[in-house]
């Protein structure tokens, strides 16, 4: 009991943010635990991470953010971004996306097809020199 340990702490996310709620931001949360060491009897089983401060999109939670309890060393950079929020994308940006993801799959088929054909190719050719 007097040895420290190393633990994985989850991340408890608590509040409402107004990025989110009034500005139709996206929450993104890019840790849902921490890494720590302390005596066993300072562990906890979560900490709790407050996003109503999240008000605009230019904020951020980092680790050193983060209200750690007395005892407890955080092992993970605390400049690492925890939580943020991100903007809503646009009608535009969102049209952009859906076209790139058609193109994407599109090429992945004509290529899927390309590779069947050239297998089959193979596999006549194999079965003529037999």
């Amino acid at each position: 009991m007097k040895e420290k340990i190393h633990a994985e702490v989850p991340l408890n996310f608590i509040g409402e943010s107004p990025a989110v709620l009034n500005m139709e931001g996206i929450l993104i949360t890019n840790k849902d635990s921490i890494e720590v060491e302390c005596l066993p009897s300072d562990l906890v089983s979560e900490i709790d991470v407050d996003i109503s401060v999240l008000d605009d999109f230019e904020k951020n939670i980092k680790v050193e953010d983060l209200k750690i309890p007395t005892g407890i060393e955080i092992l993970d950079d605390i400049e690492e971004v925890v939580v943020t929020v991100q903007e809503p994308r646009s009608e535009e940006e969102l049209e952009a996306l859906d076209t790139e993801v058609v193109e994407n799959v599109e090429a992945i088929e004509v290529e899927n097809k390309g590779e069947e054909a050239a297998a089959e190719g193979e596999a006549v050719e194999e079965k003529k020199s037999e």
